[in-house]
């Protein structure tokens, strides 16, 4: 009978370290499973930081570009307004140039009736 109490604590005390050593082993893939969760997520924050980054630097260089761009418009504004500004004043002188001209070309058509008219006086004169 005590053999038999022996070889049921026996297998009670093995049954109960196997259970142990499962629990232990249970536990023990547990963390190793957690552990790797915990380097997943690690690795996924330092994806995602770095695209943030990248995306950072794009977005600084789209500013960038956007600034450049504003600058070159109100430059080709600038340069519109000189431009018509300048084409205004050829427009002008053009004017006064052919209005000075018509008014040479009638002096010229004077003086040459002027002409003709003393040349004719002249001739009658004779």
């Amino acid at each position: 009978l005590e053999e038999a109490d022996m070889a049921r604590q026996m297998e009670a005390a093995e049954a109960k370290e196997a259970q142990k050593t499962k629990e232990a082993e249970e536990k023990a893939r547990n963390a190793r499973l957690q552990q790797k969760e915990t380097n997943n997520r690690k690795d996924a924050l330092l994806l995602l930081e770095n695209e943030n980054g990248e995306m950072q630097n794009h977005l600084q260089l789209l500013t960038a570009k956007i600034t450049l761009l504003h600058q070159q418009l109100a430059l080709s504004k600038e340069e519109l307004e000189v431009v018509t500004v300048a084409r205004n004043a050829a427009e002008i002188s053009h004017c006064n140039t052919q209005t000075h001209l018509e008014a040479i070309k009638v002096e010229v058509v004077e003086e040459a009736e002027r002409h003709a008219q003393q040349d004719i006086q002249q001739h009658l004169s004779r």
